[in-house]
């Protein structure tokens, strides 16, 4: 059989509900060189009756359920594992392409630059009932980012500037190394350094996908569960003392921030924020600074904030309903 240009991986678990609107704006796009790889993690609803049903209806479907529940991230990896095309796009079982040409233009922008690892795009942020509630656009329209720049700029932001699974594509044979199972949170984020340490970061402007915002997805669960700070230091700890990507400033200012934002958490009782700083840090070796260094943070806190907005090409949400 020929191998495919993009492997399309739909990564699920108890979608059901959502899965048919996910897979139809996949069977709707212009580009047809695709295998569309869905891998049900064990759910518990009609999931694979859905799913079973459409892969009857087109033989580009390839999909299995797993034994057992394996969990998220492997999950991801399993589907990186079998996918067989150049490229690889996911798409979460609750978010879908709102355009037809969704992947024939990120295809188009990964041949045309061989520099670009990846590829993102703006993203329509909807509800759980489909709803649209923004447009999110963290780049100037077709534009090209050096990838250890675009490392920095959100780890000062503290954010996924590149965009969620769903809203990317990338270089297959980049990413075999996979996504890392020590995240929960940051994990799709992780892997985006991963592939911006080996390239270029290619921005379409215009909304290609839409990402689902709802009580049940598991981001959800684990900002409940006190993941996302955890993770912010470890990422900070992994990519932000690399000298190919920070300079010492960096690295001070960065230092200057995860300390700031522990205090910040700890609200007014500092003792617990000293506590916490240091034997959060000091397990992923990042330096403490001083007194003298967060007054100096606190006072240059305004360019810092510029900075942000002049990178971002002044844009942050495109627009916001009503």
């Amino acid at each position: 059989m020929k191998t495919p240009k993009v492997s399309i991986c739909i990564p699920t678990y108890k979608y059901a509900h959502y899965l048919p609107e996910a897979i139809e704006s996949v069977l709707s796009q212009d580009f047809t060189d695709f295998e569309l790889l869905i891998i049900d993690d064990d759910s518990p609803d009609h999931s694979r009756e859905v799913i079973e049903g459409y892969a009857r209806q087109d033989s580009r479907i390839v999909w299995s359920v797993n034994d057992r529940n394996i969990g998220m991230v492997a999950n991801w990896n399993l589907c990186l594992i079998r996918a067989q095309g150049e490229y690889v796009r996911f798409l979460f079982g609750d978010d879908y392409f709102v355009s037809s040409v969704s992947l024939r233009r990120m295809v188009e922008a990964l041949d045309r630059h061989p520099e670009v690892v990846m590829t993102g795009s703006a993203r329509v942020v909807i509800d759980g009932s489909s709803r649209p509630l923004r447009v999110v656009s963290r780049f100037p329209d077709q534009s090209r980012h050096r990838g250890t720049a675009v490392v920095r700029r959100s780890l000062l932001e503290e954010r996924n500037i590149v965009g969620e699974p769903s809203a990317v594509m990338f270089r297959r044979r980049m990413a075999l190394r996979g996504f890392d199972p020590a995240y929960r949170q940051l994990v799709d984020l992780e892997m985006w350094f991963h592939l911006l340490g080996k390239g270029w970061h290619y921005h379409l402007g215009i909304p290609l996908t839409a990402f689902r915002e709802h009580a049940d997805q598991q981001s959800v669960h684990n900002e409940r569960a006190g993941v996302l700070f955890e993770e912010l230091v470890r990422i900070n700890a992994d990519y932000g003392c690399r000298p190919e990507i920070v300079n010492p400033f960096w690295r001070w200012l960065l230092a200057c921030q995860a300390t700031y934002r522990a205090r910040q958490r700890a609200g007014s009782d500092q003792s617990a924020a000293s506590d916490e700083v240091g034997r959060t840090f000091e397990s992923h070796s990042i330096p403490i600074v001083g007194r003298f260094s967060l007054t100096l943070y606190r006072g240059i806190k305004p360019l810092v904030k510029l900075w942000r907005l002049i990178s971002a090409g002044g844009k942050r949400c495109l627009w916001r309903s009503p």
